[in-house]
């Protein structure tokens, strides 16, 4: 490059032919025509004649016209230079290019050092180099066929006098230097391939890759080398200085914020959690300028939905978010606001099934604070008042879950309201009596009362029946400070009849339910027979009428096995066996005494010793066995047979 640019000197200096000086000679050089021009003024003035004025501006135009030669001369050998120059910046940046794949390939050999031949001028020949240059310089142009006779005569000038030297270099020191030397030609040359080169793995020295990115206000490639040298905070600290500069769009909002945590690996949790809180903060609201901006500038990064930004960050399903600890991201959670952790954990607990009961608990409290009015509404702005779809997710949640801790959930309900809450957690702790009066005398809802039941049947039978008591009878009082605030008293006569008649429908809709003696007992004594009633009686004597008839005949059908299984026996006991001096055993055809036990199988005349029985089960069991392993012996060397040919 050195040599480019002084024969670059050399080819100015013999076109300009002295008139390209340095500024200071450029203003001597004008003050000297403007001297000789006022010597030729003092000439025509002592002559006794007077200066015509054309003499005077031709003077002028002339010098004029030397300087703008001067200066367009100049320009263009500015800009011969830096075309020259870039195209040299270009052939180095394609031989770098070039050496960084060799390099790669060398680092993945394992190769610790590289081999290069270096030129090295003899010191005896410097002077004698510096002196032939100057030569040349002097020695005006030629012919052709001279400009021949020159080239072939530098053969044997001291330029060409050197020698070639074999160095070893470390093989990661020389990859930071081609690394760190790319970057700068594409700052210089190519800003669009600096990302190319950081995001993937370079060995840029980072204290000045850092400055020149600094200096030229590449920020998200600056990042891109944060993350690729594993310095993390300092790119997420860079993204978050810059998040609110509009005028970089790469930078703004949280949306890069966001990207980068997502980059993270599961062992940079800590670092997660610390910046991941600065993306869910509660927001002020927009302002109509900032929306004015945001729609000048073309759509913004940011995320106003907080459901996307937890999802993106704690729970888009990649490796890292699915081995984050789950407690610890719903603790940090419910410490920004328990509308993010309910967020959150709603799509642990339904998407990933997780069946953690402190993450259930977690749940039901951070639904239970946001209820309450605890927590923060969509926009981030503190909430006097729940969404009316909070209380519903609450419930659904109760109704749900099985794993959460209902003594938990239970102390923190407030006692005057969210009845419908208390009541699922009581059936959790199968209390479905406590649960029923809630419903009866404090929530005043028959039809929930009854819908409760229909959910809880499988799990209680006898639930129709214990809400039929519970309507006919007076409210107890540990119920009284339960009651709604500003309600009618728990006990009045139309609130009794009103019981007593959604009794009566109970009854007649689900006869079955209700056992005819038991109901009869918890109805008063004094309750009308109307139309209703009058059918669950039908109903009830036509079940008992269908019970009656199948307990006949399976009685019956009792007693006709009872007679079968008594003449069998009968026909049992009539056997008999003789055993006489003669009587011999059916195994082993020896004598049977008699005081030797025997015993006779079934459907054999022929009786047999004892021992010899329990000899032949034994043998049969043994022999079986026998046949088992055998099998089993036979089926392994198979398999192995079949694996060594294979």
């Amino acid at each position: 490059l050195a040599e480019d640019d002084g024969k670059n000197k050399e080819d100015s200096r013999e076109q300009g032919e002295g008139k390209l000086v340095a500024p200071q000679e450029r203003g001597e050089d004008v003050e000297a025509t403007r001297e000789e021009v006022g010597e030729k003024e003092e000439g025509a003035d002592k002559a006794g004649g007077v200066a015509s004025p054309l003499s005077g501006a031709d003077t002028v135009v002339g010098f004029s016209d030397q300087v703008s030669t001067n200066l367009s001369s100049r320009k263009q050998v500015k800009e011969r230079r830096r075309v020259v120059w870039r195209d040299a910046l270009l052939h180095m940046m394609r031989y770098l290019t070039e050496h960084r794949r060799r390099i790669q390939k060398a680092v993945a050999e394992g190769r610790r050092e590289l081999d290069y031949l270096v030129r090295i001028i003899d010191d005896d020949n410097t002077a004698a180099v510096e002196e032939g240059k100057a030569a040349s310089r002097r020695q005006p142009k030629s012919s052709s066929n001279e400009s021949i006779s020159n080239a072939q005569s530098k053969e044997t000038s001291p330029l060409f006098r050197f020698q070639l030297l074999s160095i070893n270099i470390n093989t990661m020191a020389m990859a930071q230097v081609v690394d760190t030397t790319l970057l700068k030609l594409y700052i210089e040359c190519s800003p669009s391939l600096i990302g190319s080169l950081l995001r993937v793995k370079n060995y840029c020295d980072i204290e000045e890759s850092e400055k020149l990115l600094l200096l030229h206000k590449k920020y998200k490639e600056l990042v891109d080398l944060y993350h690729g040298k594993g310095l993390h905070r300092k790119a997420l600290q860079l993204l978050v200085e810059h998040s609110g500069d509009k005028d970089n769009r790469e930078m703004y909002g949280t949306r890069p914020l966001i990207d980068y945590l997502q980059r993270l690996p599961a062992s940079q949790f800590d670092l997660v959690l610390e910046y991941a809180g600065k993306t869910l903060q509660p927001r002020q609201p927009a302002r109509a300028d900032d929306s004015d901006d945001d729609d000048a500038g073309g759509e913004s990064n940011s995320l106003p939905n907080y459901e996307q930004a937890i999802y993106l960050v704690f729970a888009d399903g990649r490796p890292a978010s699915l081995s984050f600890p789950r407690n610890k991201v719903a603790t940090f959670l419910t410490q920004i606001s328990p509308l993010y952790a309910a967020c959150y954990l709603e799509h642990v607990i339904w998407e990933w099934s997780d069946t953690d009961a402190s993450l259930h608990d977690i749940m039901a409290l951070s639904l239970l604070q946001i209820v309450l009015g605890g927590g923060t509404d969509r926009a981030g702005i503190e909430q006097s008042a729940p969404a009316p779809d909070d209380e519903a997710r609450l419930v659904e949640f109760l109704k749900a879950s099985t794993h959460y801790t209902p003594e938990k959930v239970l102390l923190n309900l407030p006692p005057d309201r969210l009845f419908r809450e208390r009541m699922y957690v009581l059936a959790r702790l199968r209390q479905y009596q406590k649960a029923l009066q809630l419903g009866v005398f404090c929530m005043r809802d028959l039809e929930f009362a009854e819908q409760f039941c229909k959910e809880h049947v499988d799990e209680f039978g006898g639930i129709y029946l214990m809400l039929l008591n519970i309507l006919t009878s007076d409210p107890p009082s540990d119920l009284a400070e339960a009651r709604l605030a500003g309600s009618e008293p728990l006990d009045v006569p139309g609130q009794r009849q009103s019981r007593l008649d959604f009794a009566l429908h109970l009854i007649a809709t689900y006869p079955s339910r209700f056992p005819i003696a038991e109901t009869i007992q918890a109805l008063p004594a004094s309750t009308p027979l109307h139309k209703n009633f009058l059918a669950y009686f039908r109903s009830q004597l036509r079940v008992q009428d269908q019970h009656q008839r199948s307990t006949c005949i399976l009685s019956n059908l009792g007693i006709a096995e009872q007679f079968q299984l008594r003449r069998h026996l009968k026909e049992l006991q009539s056997t008999r066996v003789v055993i006489t001096e003669t009587s011999t055993c059916s195994h082993c055809l020896k004598r049977i005494g008699r005081n030797v036990a025997f015993a006779v199988l079934p459907g054999k005349s022929r009786p047999i010793h004892l021992s010899c029985w329990q000899r032949r089960k034994g043998a049969e069991r043994k022999a079986a066995v026998t046949m088992a392993v055998a099998a089993g012996g036979h089926l392994d060397g198979g398999h192995t047979a079949g694996s060594s040919s294979s």
